[in-house]
């Protein structure tokens, strides 16, 4: 994963101007579980903004195993909502 800026945003021609892009989804892992797919550029956690990789860090480590997290996803142009575990 990694931060998306304006300026990457710019040089990629990406949807949004923040958020955090996803590089790589591991078979099996509980982002695969949740739909994740490589490319997928995520907004929001549990209705926050993402400014930064930094600001979904901290929230997943506020979650105890087993808990869920809402996660706002851009794809392919389209929005959607995705819930992790």
């Amino acid at each position: 994963i990694g931060t998306i800026s304006p300026e990457v945003a710019q040089q990629f021609n990406l949807p949004v101007q923040k958020g955090v892009i996803v590089a790589e989804v591991l078979r099996g892992s509980a982002a695969a579980r949740a739909g994740l797919r490589s490319e997928d550029i995520i907004t929001r956690a549990d209705g926050r903004d993402l400014d930064e990789i930094e600001d979904l860090l901290a929230i997943i480590r506020s979650k105890r195993p087993g808990q869920t997290m809402s996660l706002t996803v851009q794809r392919g142009g389209r929005t959607s909502q995705v819930t992790v575990t």
